[in-house]
């Protein structure tokens, strides 16, 4: 991929190079390579909790071998030992099927209970007769082999759908280039950008979950913020609002192959965005607690401010930690794994594991240092708070309903706290800098529905403000004020506009950008964003 640099009638190209060195693995979201040693000693987690989860789930694993030999060296005698043994069988290697199944594809594990036992007892037929033909053919004559490999077999045929097999190969270069004006600056103060997840406009907060006060909205009027109507994000999932808004080009953003798009966070690709503010002079750090938006800091930042390790069983528990690793992540076992559970990289950069969000103080240190060293800096930050629901939160059900209500009212207030927290610092420390905090998401509550299976406008309404929605502000409130007055004439604004209103403040009105006539969300008949105002 390319950046392409437009000054005037010449072009200037800088390239980025896919295959410049070693090119560091993004961490795995589906987990499913158990066996494979390149896991351990990765970039996602340490070699500590690599080594503990393989030898775990060893064990698991010899452990079934050891009890289905113990059957058949207590049955071989008898002359129903072959059903016998081929049934324990493929009950192991369905329950191991299963339970990867559940861990790897959240879609499964937001099934009924009776779909799912529907495909765990197609899976113990499926291996039953599998079982049998081995056992009744003799095509395998050293039993512990054969039940090792089966095993071994059943635990791998998840990860195949995935991908995760496959993204060991080296990508193919990406033929795609995102092209942009150049812009110089009038000004250069520190600009922040804070991303607090699931802020979710006012209005939008109190319709939905049927609450009266949302407080991160008052912390934002008192400590002088400009808040913008009709906000909303141009991409959703969290790692799409980010890279999407670092490209800057929206739709360059969506023509890009997929393993591209997830890249520039890290400084992996040159975004748009954070190439204009370099060439200004800017120095650029992003900051998160693990390496979820990748493994390794990119030549196109100055810094990329994560954790040194992951906590496995952290990261799986908005899929289905009751299952993951073949039970080890089980609540009950906790007391056993509390000495792995949050390393010390963990601990230094802030993870809190019960409100999991990014801590102040560790953010502040980044900023403050940034603050006082010489030149102009960019720093992008991002935290789990309020937090959006959990994988299978289904909005037809009232208990779910009522607990996500409770968890927002209570990490809300942590957001609030937060943005407080920001302002002080920002007046102590950096008073000429430019704060813009924001959602990277809405609330998430149609979780369990796809867009186009929606049959009703007000269905689609509600998705797409559930999803797209925001909160976003800038501070102090009158900065860039003509600049930002003349975007919202438009009725609405998005994350990448405002970004792109940002640049044409510092820059005496020079977008880097052609304008676009067309915001829309990414879904096949969705109207343009205009058409979702709720203020």
């Amino acid at each position: 991929m390319r950046v392409v640099v437009l000054s005037g009638g010449d072009c200037d190209e800088r390239r980025a190079s896919v295959a410049c060195g070693g090119e560091p693995r993004s961490p795995r979201h589906h987990l499913s390579l158990w066996w494979n040693a390149s896991s351990v000693g990765g970039a996602s987690f340490s070699p500590a909790q690599s080594l503990l989860v393989l030898g775990y789930v060893a064990a698991v694993v010899l452990a079934q071998i050891a009890i289905v030999g113990a059957l058949y060296l207590l049955l071989r005698r008898s002359t129903c030992w072959r059903p016998i043994i081929a049934l324990l069988m493929a009950i192991l290697l369905a329950t191991n099927c299963l339970l990867l199944l559940l861990i790897h594809y959240h879609h499964f594990s937001t099934l009924s209970q009776a779909y799912q036992y529907v495909v765990f007892i197609a899976l113990i037929i499926a291996f039953f007769c599998l079982a049998s033909l081995i056992l009744e053919n003799g095509l395998v004559r050293c039993w512990g082999l054969g039940i090792a490999s089966l095993l071994l077999l059943s635990s791998l045929l998840p990860s195949v759908p995935g991908g995760d097999l496959f993204s060991l190969l080296r990508h193919p270069p990406a033929d795609s280039s995102l092209r942009f004006r150049s812009v110089t600056f009038a000004r250069k103060p520190n600009i922040y950008f804070l991303g607090l997840d699931a802020l979710t406009p006012e209005p939008i907060a109190k319709d939905h979950l049927h609450i009266s006060q949302v407080h991160y909205a008052d912390a934002l009027r008192g400590n002088g913020f400009r808040t913008f109507r009709n906000s909303f994000a141009d991409r959703v999932g969290t790692k799409n609002f980010y890279n999407s808004l670092l490209a800057l080009d929206v739709r360059a953003w969506d023509s890009l192959p997929v393993h591209e798009q997830h890249k520039f966070y890290n400084g992996e690709r040159p975004g748009v965005l954070f190439e204009v503010f370099r060439g200004n002079g800017y120095k650029i750090q992003t900051m998160y607690m693990n390496p979820f938006f990748g493994g390794s800091k990119g030549k196109y930042i100055d810094a990329y401010k994560v954790s040194n390790g992951r906590d496995i069983c952290t990261h799986v528990l908005a899929f289905s930690s009751e299952y993951a690793f073949l039970g080890l992540c089980h609540a009950q076992m906790q007391p056993w794994l509390k000495g792995w559970n949050v390393s010390e990289g963990l601990q230094a950069l802030g993870w809190d594991p019960e409100w999991r969000h990014f801590k102040f103080n560790q953010m502040e240190r980044a900023a403050r240092d940034a603050a006082r060293s010489a030149g102009p800096w960019v720093t992008v930050a991002h935290t789990l708070a309020p937090a959006h629901v959990r994988v299978g939160y289904d909005h037809a059900k009232e208990a779910d309903r009522i607990e996500y209500r409770q968890t927002f009212i209570e990490r809300e207030k942590i957001a609030a706290d937060l943005i407080a927290a920001w302002v002080a610092f920002l007046k102590r420390e950096d008073p000429g800098a430019i704060l813009l905090v924001y959602g990277d998401h809405g609330f998430w509550l149609s979780n369990s529905q796809a867009f186009d299976e929606l049959t009703t406008e007000e269905e689609r309404r509600f998705f797409v403000l559930d999803r797209h929605a925001i909160s976003l502000s800038v501070w102090p409130k009158h900065v860039c004020s003509e600049v930002f007055d003349e975007e919202e004439r438009r009725g609405y604004v998005t994350m990448t506009l405002v970004a792109r209103a940002l640049i044409r403040c510092l820059g005496n009105g020079r977008d880097p950008l052609p304008a676009m006539a067309d915001y829309r969300p990414p879904y096949e008949g969705a109207k343009p964003f205009g058409d979702y105002r709720y203020e």
